[in-house]
């Protein structure tokens, strides 16, 4: 006989890891992208007011735009042993959820650094 993990397992809860750590590397990668792999050192560690990666009051507001909408896309088409998302219950089961987090944050992070301009083309 087996038994489903407890929602609050370690088990259960390496399902739902996706969720955020997808949709987080497709922003820092997107975000390399973007920047064609040129940073300052010196100054991305800087985090003071003033400093190039300060944005809007220390956030940068595209990433964490992009961060959460891959998120909620990834839980709907997510499966573990306790949740299935809406989308992954109605394609029979199927967990789509690290393509569709990674693409759908890749997308409106890319997107929304381009239209506000908040990375310096360089």
């Amino acid at each position: 006989m087996t038994t489903n993990p407890s929602p609050a397992s370690p088990a259960a809860l390496e399902g739902l890891v996706v969720v955020v750590t997808g949709p987080a590397m497709a922003v820092a990668v997107t975000d390399l992208v973007v920047r064609r792999n040129r940073y300052n050192g010196a100054e991305l560690l800087r985090q003071e007011y003033g400093g190039p990666f300060w944005y809007h009051r220390g956030v940068h507001w595209p990433g964490v735009v992009a961060l959460v909408t891959g998120g909620l896309v990834s839980l709907t088409w997510v499966t573990t042993s306790f949740y299935t998302g809406p989308l992954a219950r109605a394609a029979g089961g199927v967990d789509l959820a690290i393509v569709s987090g990674v693409a759908v944050s890749a997308l409106v992070y890319w997107a929304s650094v381009r239209v506000l301009r908040t990375v310096p083309r360089l």
